[in-house]
């Protein structure tokens, strides 16, 4: 996800002639939405990947719904676009979107587990080291049945976000049941960073999951590439390891790609087309980058994967699901992918202080195929997640990768489909194999 400040149209951009005396607040309001209009439909017309649909500016002024208020037309020039990835927000929403998309949530006041359901009780998945859980004694596999003595399974299931609502310093006692034993716990959230990546192990094969691709902090490198090759340091001197990308909506670009170059020596990656503004020559052109391994030598390089992924597996997740694809013979199994190959930039603040999320970028695979509404297809189609995982331990423990005749296959299935799935959300987490996550 790229962020573009929006100095540059501040400065082009001579339509800002307010009046000096103030008028009645519904007419100032009325007036800062049209200049408002006029600000988004020039980046639109700019920066849009499909720009082309973008009509005059005429045919939004006093279209947009009244109960939008004064943003209602830059509303409705926005929804009235095809792609549904670009969209705006109102100055009212704009910085809490915007903390949303740059992943700024990844630090809050946490006790520190990853939450499955199961059979209408809560089960801890996973503990975040070092959180207030683990220090606790709270282990993986716990099903939690009391929350200060107030049962929270079956129909009171939702009864937990609310007993464990609060802010740093919130304490409560949990109740869990593990092996038959009900076992007491007191917590207190503190603001804890919570990883994306996270190691395992299933039949001595080492298993990454990689959750989502949360980029590094200005001058730091502690964004989801990091944790990653700190997984594979800490998997020490395997021959072969499973990567699960199930569930990963995407993120930061230069993350996801850093990942896939750790992994592969020569290749194409993905080729990226951007829609550029040229400040100097005034203009807007179609740019394309390879997007190739420049990592020499990297001690992750010659080993073998498998890949994990399904109908959640989006954006970033399906760049390197497509670099893989095109330049190795590692099995991929699970669903088809999402299908989203195109990136957005952040342009904040818009005229208003609102938030344009504009499509600027499609990806395009190492054979220039385009993916997007289409998606990676498996070599391995197994929809089932235990089942899918024991397929990729299987693979992972033979000797062979049979996968050309079966990539042949799937490659006319995905020339001959396109699916456009709807409704998609970039803080959706599809269902993980004992049923949805909730970060706690």
């Amino acid at each position: 996800m790229k962020i573009f400040w929006s100095a540059l149209f501040s400065l082009l951009w001579l339509g800002c002639d307010l009046t000096s005396s103030k008028p009645p607040i519904a007419e100032e309001n009325a007036k800062l939405g049209q200049l408002e209009l006029e600000f988004n439909h020039l980046i639109l017309t700019r920066m849009h990947l499909y720009f082309t649909e973008v009509e005059p500016l005429s045919s939004y002024r006093g279209h947009g719904n009244p109960i939008d208020g004064a943003y209602a037309d830059v509303s409705y020039m926005y929804s009235s676009l095809t792609d549904r990835f670009t969209r705006y927000f109102p100055p009212d929403q704009a910085t809490e979107i915007l903390s949303m998309y740059l992943g700024s949530d990844d630090q809050m006041a946490l006790i520190g587990v990853m939450l499955a359901t199961l059979e209408d009780t809560l089960v801890v998945d996973k503990v975040v080291p070092g959180s207030p859980a683990e220090l606790s004694g709270i282990q993986e596999g716990d099903h939690i049945v009391e929350v200060d003595s107030i049962n929270v399974t079956g129909p009171n299931i939702s009864k937990y976000e609310t007993l464990t609502a609060g802010g740093a310093g919130t304490a409560f006692k949990l109740t869990v049941l593990r092996n038959g034993v009900l076992l007491e716990f007191s917590v207190a959230k503190k603001v804890i960073v919570v990883p994306t990546v996270w190691l395992d192990q299933v039949d001595s094969i080492p298993v990454i999951q990689v959750d989502f691709f949360a980029a590094s902090e200005d001058g730091k490198n502690n964004g989801t590439a990091s944790e990653f090759t700190d997984a594979l340091a800490r998997a020490g001197a395997f021959t072969v390891a499973i990567i699960d990308l199930r569930g990963n909506p995407g993120g930061s670009v230069d993350e996801c790609t850093a990942m896939t170059d750790a992994l592969l020596d020569t290749g194409v990656i993905v080729y990226s087309i951007d829609r550029v503004w040229d400040e100097k020559l005034h203009i807007s052109y179609f740019d394309s980058t390879d997007i190739l391994p420049v990592t020499a030598n990297s001690p992750y390089e010659n080993r073998r994967y498998v890949f994990l992924q399904d109908k959640g597996s989006a954006s970033c997740s399906e760049i390197m699901l497509a670099g893989v694809k095109r330049n190795t013979d590692w099995p991929i199994v699970g669903e088809q992918s999402y299908g989203k190959g195109i990136a957005q930039q952040l342009i904040y603040p818009t005229y208003a202080k609102g938030l344009a999320v504009v499509t600027t970028t499609e990806f395009r695979d190492g054979d220039w195929n385009n993916y997007h509404h289409i998606g990676i297809v498996p070599d391995y189609a197994v929809t089932d997640p235990d089942s899918a995982l024991a397929m990729a331990v299987t693979l992972a423990k033979g000797t062979d990768s049979p996968v050309a005749l079966a990539r042949s296959s799937a490659q006319v299935i995905m020339n001959q489909e396109s699916i456009a799935r709807i409704n998609f959300r970039l803080t959706h987490r599809p269902a993980r194999p004992n049923g949805a996550w909730i970060r706690k």
